[in-house]
This record gives structure tokens, sequence and C-alpha cells, in this order.
């Protein structure tokens, strides 16, 4: 779980950060979060660092995602259905995540250009939906 809450609450973070400039900016003149192309310099100097942290995540999670699907295929082999249909809806869940982290990393970056690496894994689908 401990994983989980700190996924959860780094994509809030993110999101704020994303998503709070420009949308405290485009509520301040009356007119859309897009005609404003101007970011406060404190949430660009936060960026670098929450890509960074980010890309972690993702990383750990492409590290997790294999080992989870041979603990499915183990537990399918073992006719132990309930656990293989536990750990096939966390794969999916944590696939949500990863995609959302994903988004979230190109909104940053979007929002603040050259504040991150811009490499991102992308290797997080498992086709599953």
């Amino acid at each position: 779980m401990n994983a989980i809450t700190k996924i959860v609450a780094t994509a809030a973070l993110g999101s704020t950060l994303a998503l709070g400039a420009a949308g405290v900016a485009g509520a301040a003149s009356g007119g859309s979060a897009a005609a404003h192309s101007t970011t406060p310099p404190k949430i660009c100097a936060k960026a670098p660092a929450l890509v960074d942290r980010l890309e972690k995540l993702n990383t750990r999670y492409d590290t997790w995602l294999p080992k989870a699907e041979q603990r499915e295929a183990n537990a399918k082999a073992h006719h132990r259905t309930r656990q293989a249909t536990r750990i096939e809806d966390r794969i999916k869940r944590f696939g949500a995540l990863d995609t959302r982290l994903n988004a979230l990393v190109k909104r940053v970056e979007t929002v603040c250009p050259g504040s991150g690496t811009g490499t991102g894994s992308g290797t997080g689908s498992t086709g599953q939906g």
C-alpha cells in the first residue's frame, strides 16, 4: 500500500503544480487557461524534481509489472483463480495509474518547457485494457 499512496500523492501534487498555475492565471484574467502562456517561476523551478520523481515511479512500475504477471501466471497454473483474478485486477489498476503518470509528465513538460528529461519509459502497457 505504500507504493500506491506515493503514486497517488505524487499524481495529486503534480496535477496541482501542472494545472494550478494555468488555472489560477486563467481565472484571474477571465480568459481561457490556454491564452496565458506565462507560468510562475516557482512552479517551473519545482518541475524538474517532480518529473524526475514521476519517472522514478514509472521505473519502479516497469520493474514490478513482470513480477506481478509471473505471479498471476503461477496462480493460474495452480488453479488459484481468486488469487489470479486479484493479481490481474491489481495489474489493471496500476496500469491505469501508469497511464496517468505518463500523462502528468507530459502536462508538466508542456506547462514548463525544458523542465524534464523527456525520456519517459512508456513500457508500462500490458494490453489488458
